[in-house]
């Protein structure tokens, strides 16, 4: 047999498999990546913010000669003095409060891209730098823990109090 006759087979099964292959192509319909629907992700940030117990102290009537409280007399509330927790400030000294035993996470920046320094525990001691700075969403203030100045970066205010002198 003569060499020209394996090139032509070589040649007819090559312009079919081509073939083939293109008609595939063409009848699959939209050519994608991705087989079935791309999920999309969602983030939920779960945070606590830290309440104050409800004001209490109910005040009796007015006493007659004997001290008890005559007939007729009713209850009025105690007037309580406003109490407003300080707000955070720059040099103000604070704790960590309100992560329920789970920490939380002093970061590199103001943000939660950023990746975490130390992790903070509930009492944990904090001077406060810069700040405050918005950042997904939340405000951030720059934190130097007291015992550990190595654990040094970014908290979110919520859980901050401030420590008064």
């Amino acid at each position: 047999m003569p060499w020209w006759v394996f090139l032509l087979v070589i040649l007819a099964v090559a312009g079919i498999t081509c073939g083939l292959w293109g008609l595939v192509l063409t009848n699959r319909g939209e050519t994608s990546t991705v087989l079935g629907p791309t999920p999309t992700p969602i983030f939920v940030v779960i945070t606590s913010t830290p309440t104050l117990p409800p004001a209490g102290g109910v005040e009796t009537g007015t006493p007659d000669s004997s001290g008890a409280a005559g007939e007729g007399a009713t209850e009025t509330p105690t007037p309580e003095p406003a109490t407003a927790t300080p707000e955070v400030t720059s040099g103000a000294t604070v704790i960590i409060v309100g992560t329920e035993g789970d920490g939380l996470n002093v970061r590199q920046g103001p943000g939660v891209t950023f990746d975490p320094v130390c992790l903070a525990r509930d009492g944990d001691q904090f001077t406060v730098g810069e700040g405050p700075r918005d950042g997904d969403g939340f405000t951030w203030w720059e934190v130097t823990q007291v015992d550990n100045p190595d654990c040094f970066g970014w908290a979110v205010e919520p859980f901050l109090q401030v420590v008064l002198p």
